[in-house]
């Protein structure tokens, strides 16, 4: 009896088995295509209002300032405020501050706080003296002598690669739409040291790859590579923390300075 049992028992657990194994493999490889097929999550985003006001000790106007600029075999000249009367700007908090706390009255704005690469060519926005309208609208229907674009600090978040790519191709839009405009692509601004040592995704690390990634899609006859960071940064190449009380954003009264730091650092055909 005892060896028909044991058996019985066996014979149990090994149909138990063939059961049970292939719903447990058919769960895992449902798992695992589904995390597959996820896109890129994204990381928050960093702070998005811009300080406009602080008492630093330093002037960015003090730093000295270096005429090797950028990685434009072409050199830069310097323009009074009337250069930018046809310029288009388009960029994240960042921007947002050059239009509101900046001296380029007269340049097109296209900005957002939190405006990534992934939405500007989708979503309209505001446009001062031209209401509601997307990018390929404000593009196709308005001509531009120059073209200031900035934008990755809000996509640091994504996979590299897919970013690089989203931001070449609004490159290629850009050269299409505007042939006759000069194109800047300005370098993402650095965060503070103690911002960049406590954040593993918005850190200056992450923030040079990316604008390495940007310098590389300069052609210097039509499109420019611009990094104000020589403005901000302290000693050790992180943005100085005198010049800001977020750790990421330049303090609004030095939009100007950079306003006139990009007046220095123009091509003139």
């Amino acid at each position: 009896m005892k060896k028909k049992s044991h058996a019985a028992l066996f014979i149990g657990c090994l149909m138990a088995s063939c059961i049970i194994i292939p719903i447990v493999f058919l769960l895992v490889s449902w798992q695992t295509n589904k995390m597959k097929n996820t896109p890129p999550q994204k990381a928050d985003l960093v702070a998005t209002e811009v300080p406009a006001s602080g008492s630093p000790e330093k002037n960015p106007e003090d730093v000295t300032e270096n005429t090797e600029a950028a990685v434009s075999s072409e050199s830069m000249t310097t323009v009074d405020a009337s250069y930018f009367d046809d310029a288009l700007f388009i960029g994240d908090s960042r921007t947002v501050g050059l239009k509101e706390y900046g001296t380029l009255n007269n340049a097109t704005f296209f900005a957002n706080t939190g405006l990534s690469i992934y939405d500007a060519t989708s979503d309209p926005l505001e446009v001062d003296g031209l209401g509601t309208l997307s990018l390929h609208d404000l593009l196709s229907s308005q001509h531009y002598g120059k073209i200031y674009l900035m934008l990755g600090i809000n996509e640091l978040g994504f996979n590299l690669d897919q970013t690089v790519n989203k931001y070449s191709e609004l490159v290629g839009q850009l050269k299409a739409l505007q042939p006759d405009a000069i194109i800047y692509l300005e370098a993402n601004l650095h965060v503070t040291a103690d911002r960049s040592a406590s954040d593993s995704t918005f850190n200056n690390a992450n923030i040079d790859q990316f604008n390495a990634q940007i310098a590389s899609l300069v052609d210097h006859e039509t499109v420019f590579y611009l990094d104000a960071n020589e403005l901000f940064d302290d000693e050790t190449g992180n943005l100085n923390p005198d010049y800001t009380n977020d750790d990421t954003h330049p303090l609004g009264k030095y939009y100007a300075t950079w306003c006139d730091w990009l007046c220095q650092h123009a091509v003139v055909r």
